[in-house]
């Protein structure tokens, strides 16, 4: 049995190395880089992370999961083992330095490491990735804030409204408030003690809710809902007791100047003098095209040589 073992780790390697070398034959220096962005995210059963690597040679082996031995993800303080299940390259291509590149998605899995209610936060994160030709790369790829739980649903409230404000900051858009509108499903009050999200940088200001009977617009100017409001900022902890027919806008504070256009929501709440949470699942609040100019002092370039 460990003869057939060595035998089927032999013939993988000698493959993987074929298949190297026939691309050597095709390209002397590959071009590759990532944008470092912002993955807030909660990991329920199965779910994965998926992240862009931009490349200007399809025929390298870099992209070929076929030639990956192993993968984690990592920074100066942690490191857990993860699977990259596959890289797929999108229909997008993009111009960057005078040179076409290929956006490519690698998925990554976190089976070997996913429990309930585990918290994994990464700062200043990279995806090193190990091939059968003992070549090793180390791609920066931001800030990583995983929440690896279930969602349960409240039998207290919901909400039925649920969308980003945006605003124009020295050029850059950002999200400068969520709008919610509650239902509430008991007659008892329910007052809303804080409410989060697993990034670290942002933060949301319950002393300065703004409220309305009228639904507010995605566009709506901060500086005249809330004239105090200071997008880079500490809060201090505020509540608001929930009602009804009404759209809440929640401010967010930034800690320093990092985008962010999907993330979860964890609102704490009291019901009956006893202290519950609600989840909301992570989803895309915010969409732009990718700007190489304005993420520019976020793109990490690199290069392979073949020898």
């Amino acid at each position: 049995m460990k003869k057939l073992f060595f035998w089927i780790i032999g013939i993988y390697l000698v493959v993987g190395s074929i298949l190297i070398l026939t691309m050597k034959e095709k390209v002397d220096i590959v071009n590759y880089f990532t944008i470092k962005q912002n993955y807030s995210r909660l990991m329920t059963e199965n779910e994965t992370l998926f992240v862009s690597l931009f490349i200007d040679s399809d025929k390298s082996f870099i992209t070929h999961t076929q030639n990956i031995v192993s993968s984690s993800l990592k920074n100066e303080d942690s490191l857990i083992a993860v699977d990259i299940l596959r890289i797929d390259k999108s229909d997008e291509d993009i111009v960057y330095s005078g040179r076409n590149y290929s956006l490519y998605n690698i998925e990554i899995d976190f089976t070997q490491v996913k429990v309930t209610n585990l918290f994994l936060g990464m700062k200043d994160c990279m995806l090193a990735i190990n091939y059968v030709n003992e070549v090793s790369l180390a791609l920066e790829i931001g800030d990583v804030w995983l929440d690896f739980r279930e969602i349960s649903p409240s039998n207290h409230f919901d909400y039925n409204n649920l969308y980003a404000v945006i605003n124009d900051l020295e050029g850059s858009e950002y999200i400068t408030a969520l709008v919610f509108r509650f239902e509430s499903m008991t007659n008892y009050p329910i007052i809303i003690k804080n409410i989060r999200t697993v990034d670290s940088n942002i933060s949301f200001d319950l002393n300065n809710v703004y409220m309305s009977e009228e639904k507010i617009a995605p566009q709506a100017l901060m500086s005249e809902l809330i004239p105090d409001y200071e997008m880079f900022n500490e809060v201090d902890q505020g509540e608001f007791s929930l009602e009804n027919e009404l759209y809440y806008l929640i401010p967010l504070v930034y800690r320093e100047k990092n985008k962010i256009y999907r993330f979860p929501i964890i609102i704490d709440y009291s019901y009956n003098d006893i202290d519950y949470t609600l989840i909301i699942d992570d989803y895309l609040f915010f969409d732009e095209m990718i700007d190489l100019n304005e993420q520019s002092d976020k793109i990490r370039e690199y290069q392979y040589h073949y020898q």
